[in-house]
């Protein structure tokens, strides 16, 4: 199974610097993303195939100096929620798509988490990733980063064979028996 990496950061809104109070969503860059923008998973556009994921990288811009680190409950630091429009991020607990979206691995010290999607099916979806204080791990006052994602099909069936080639294909090796068996009968006659 094959994976494709996506990495974004989070950072304190407007400033850039390390999260303190309002954190954002950035690019891999640490450009902030605008707050409705759905993170777009799309395997026929990134030449994947139906059994590929996507592991996404959520990490702490300048954590060294941040007050925040992700919650250590693996149950809590990443809450998905089905649904399209914005303002549908969870509030609490919710793994609706548990199938689909889960966190794969975990910084022990909070820094960051790795997110496996597998993009079955054409559906938005809204998560939370949640930041608690460093000073406080076990804190259930958190401080929530809201993005929402679209996840838009279910990649290509695998080698690029379609099963309409592999019926055409069928359908020509069994003519071709016929023909054999047929010519062989005029000529054994």
């Amino acid at each position: 199974m094959a994976k494709v990496d996506r990495k974004y950061q989070i950072v304190e809104a407007g400033i850039g610097g390390p999260p303190q109070g309002n954190p954002v969503l950035a690019d891999r860059n640490g450009n902030p993303l605008p707050a409705n923008q759905l993170l777009i998973f799309n395997k026929n556009t990134d030449g994947m195939r139906k059994v590929d994921h996507y592991r996404i990288r959520f990490d702490i811009r300048g954590f060294g100096n941040s007050p925040l680190r992700f919650t250590p409950s693996r149950d809590d630091a990443l809450w998905v929620k089905k649904g399209a429009g914005a303002g549908n991020c969870p509030t609490s607990a919710i793994h609706d798509m548990s199938d689909v979206i889960w966190i794969d691995e975990m910084d022990n010290d909070g820094e960051w988490i790795d997110v496996i999607n597998m993009d079955m099916a054409v559906e938005e979806f809204w998560f939370t990733l949640n930041l608690v204080p460093k000073t406080n791990p076990g804190s259930t006052a958190y401080v929530p980063v809201d993005p929402g994602g679209g996840n838009q099909n279910g990649g290509s069936a695998g080698s690029g064979t379609t099963i309409s080639s592999l019926t055409s294909i069928s359908l020509g090796v069994l003519a071709g028996l016929a023909t054999f068996t047929a010519a062989k009968m005029l000529f054994s006659a």
